[in-house]
């Protein structure tokens, strides 16, 4: 068993957990017409944004509480103690952070925020002290959909939500919500 989970699976999970099921425990990838749209949508996002400089999240952080300065990148890889994955975008600040999810939806639904938390908790077990925000973007329009401050609470519902994951992976028994169409993200 995995210890640590791609912090997508917070959002997978909270879509449905069958489709969780069958695309981790099972195998069998189902790739929707929200998913494609989704991929397209990020590599244009990411084509229109050049890095100036490559550096390390450590070093970023430290440069912009040395030089007082503010920092952002697109794709930044975090880990945690128990997830990992790409951050669609980071704000860097002196003593803060905002990890901006986007998602070509119309509204910010209970997945999308879990899966910025999920990032949260990741940057607060590496940067205990920083003041964590967060905040779901519509793309292409930019548009944030919903915004908030990264809580102890949260970090708590997010560590309920990995030990679902974990039950689902191990004991094999999700949840089944009734909805065929959900479950298979057609």
């Amino acid at each position: 068993m995995r210890n640590k989970f791609p912090v997508s699976f917070l959002s997978i999970m909270a879509f449905c957990e069958v489709q969780l099921y069958l695309r981790e425990a099972m195998g069998i990838k189902v790739i929707s017409k929200r998913m494609t749209e989704g991929i397209r949508e990020h590599e244009k996002v990411n084509r229109d944004l050049i890095p100036e400089r490559t550096m390390t999240l450590n070093d970023a952080f430290e440069i912009s509480i040395r030089d007082g300065i503010s920092m952002r990148a697109r794709e930044v890889f975090t880990a945690g103690k128990f997830l990992y994955g790409y951050m669609d975008e980071l704000i860097i600040m002196p003593g803060a952070m905002i990890v901006i999810e986007d998602k070509t939806s119309h509204m910010a639904g209970k997945g999308s925020i879990l899966q910025v938390l999920g990032y949260c908790m990741t940057l607060s077990e590496r940067f205990p002290r920083c003041n964590l925000f967060w905040a779901v973007r519509k793309i292409p329009d930019m548009k944030i959909l919903e915004m908030g401050t990264f809580k102890s609470g949260d970090y708590s519902k997010v560590l309920k939500k990995i030990r679902r994951i974990r039950e689902i992976l191990i004991e094999k028994n999700p949840e089944f919500h009734g909805n065929r169409k959900k479950m298979l993200a057609l």
